[in-house]
């Protein structure tokens, strides 16, 4: 008898596709950590594009399988370009679908990794680092002590302009037609 066990392996049994999108979705719910209900709107039509594109590149892999792209684009070039269609509007769909995450992710410019309702049933783990009760208990540092600096020279005093006089304009209303004096309310000023 050998001393070595031998286990049966039996293969994986195939998984509910609504499952698979609700296992690839929290998936994305914990690696884009979404915080608002737009945010997770986006996140799970990503998912969708992300699972889209997939399944696609599994159709290609199927159809191509022993004969090769080459043959499909020499024998079937009507397949080959269908395919080639799918796999681009799935690609485009994946783009726009997480350009628009990112977009709102920009747009609302929130605190990452805090969801406002986990009404999904997922609850998605921060990953920011929270402070530790340590270091809030801990005294502020003591402020080093700088070498005092001699206090700044005072400002000389600014002139006073000369007062307002008739003498100095023609015409108050026109200060155009002035003698190179305009009347403010400070005073007059020099054109």
């Amino acid at each position: 008898m050998p001393t070595e066990a031998t286990a049966h392996t039996h293969p994986a049994p195939e998984i509910d596709p609504h499952l698979r999108f609700y296992l690839q979705r929290d998936e994305f719910m914990r690696n884009y950590l979404p915080a608002t209900q737009e945010e997770k709107l986006l996140i799970t039509h990503a998912c969708r594009a992300w699972m889209h594109l997939q399944d696609i590149e599994a159709l290609i892999d199927v159809v191509t399988q022993g004969r090769g792209l080459f043959t499909l684009y020499t024998e079937h070039y009507d397949r080959y370009k269908q395919l080639n269609r799918d796999l681009s509007q799935a690609e485009r769909m994946w783009n726009r679908a997480i350009s628009a995450f990112w977009q709102a992710r920009k747009r609302n410019s929130r605190a990452v990794g805090k969801p406002h309702n986990d009404d999904w049933g997922v609850l998605v783990p921060s990953r920011r680092p929270s402070p530790t009760p340590e270091a809030e208990s801990a005294p502020p540092p003591e402020p080093v002590a700088k070498p005092a600096e001699p206090a700044p020279a005072p400002a000389p005093p600014k002139p006073e302009p000369p007062p307002f006089t008739s003498s100095n304009t023609r015409s108050p209303q026109h200060p155009s037609k002035n003698s190179g004096v305009h009347p403010t309310p400070k005073g007059n000023r020099r054109v």
